[in-house]
């Protein structure tokens, strides 16, 4: 019995989609299901999945709706236990899905599992490897406090939940992920498991760097939801100023992160030092996260 379905929604991740694919195709896990969801690409992806010759493969092409509506789509596809994200431009570690799958069926009361990650981009071998929160407690604490948690696209969940749960909302976009996470942090335990089973790919024209703003945005009002509490502005003068300053904070760090892996360490580490000169909390999270985690 095939216990995984990959949802892989794509748009116009030219050259980078073989990669992707070889790495689901080539799992030390072999017994999986691939939902390719072409969402309306122009580029050569449709060709591309148009010559795959694999029975785990189902390729289906529409036109263009959105990540959300994609995603959802997908959702009401899948038909094994558990359910598992990909993006078309990243990489699997190989044994990434055996790894999740041991966690869970030895885990019964863990809903989800992530993994911590490496970004990566154009120069070869600079890697930015972040270690994610691995126990609940500490990953539902994170996120209540605006700080990175669970990376999306290394997730493997329940399917039972996540249909319980209606899947993604499309309001909360770019951060249908974090709203997403809170909303199963209630139903059941979330984990990370310690490997860099994902090899993120970063650019600048990337949601992960272009949409922080707005993102933030829509992650405080999910979490205000989570506490059942209605969308408030906020009054306070010095409120306003720090919630400004953190959120540059992260833009000038994922920037940061986007020259490291694209341009120049050099450049990088200068990012990564204006942004912890305007929050050095974040700085004090990623040292206590890269010198606490467990291998």
């Amino acid at each position: 019995m095939t216990l995984i379905t990959i949802i892989l929604p794509i748009y116009n991740a030219w050259p980078f989609l073989p990669e992707a694919m070889d790495s689901l195709l080539n799992q030390t896990l072999k017994d999986i299901k691939i939902l390719a969801i072409d969402d309306g690409s122009t580029d050569e992806c449709t060709k591309y999945l148009s010559e795959l010759n694999d029975p785990r493969i189902k390729i289906i092409t529409k036109a263009n709706k959105g990540l959300v509506e994609t995603l959802n789509f997908g959702l009401e596809l899948v038909d094994t236990p558990y359910l598992a994200r990909m993006d078309a431009d990243d990489i699997c570690e190989e044994n990434r899905f055996e790894r999740q799958l041991q966690f869970l069926q030895g885990n019964k009361e863990y809903i989800l599992c992530g993994s911590s990650v490496k970004y990566f981009g154009k120069i070869k071998n600079n890697y930015w490897r972040i270690n994610m929160p691995q126990k609940h407690e500490d990953i539902m604490s994170a996120m209540l406090n605006r700080r990175s948690a669970i990376i999306h696209p290394t997730i493997m969940v329940r399917t039972k939940v996540m249909k319980e749960i209606g899947g993604y909302r499309n309001r909360f976009f770019p951060a249908e992920d974090y709203d997403l996470f809170l909303r199963l942090g209630k139903k059941g335990k979330l984990a990370n498991l310690s490997e860099h089973l994902l090899f993120y790919r970063v650019s600048g024209k990337s949601i992960f760097a272009s949409n922080i703003y707005v993102s933030l945005k829509k992650y405080d009002e999910a979490r205000l939801l989570y506490f059942n509490r209605e969308k408030k502005k906020i009054k306070n003068l010095l409120k306003k100023f720090t919630r400004k300053v953190d959120s540059f904070s992260v833009y000038v760090y994922r920037k940061g992160v986007d020259k490291y892996v694209n341009t120049s360490k050099f450049l990088g580490y200068s990012y990564f030092f204006f942004a912890a000169i305007m929050n050095p909390s974040r700085v004090f999270l990623f040292l206590k996260r890269k010198f606490t985690r467990k291998s």
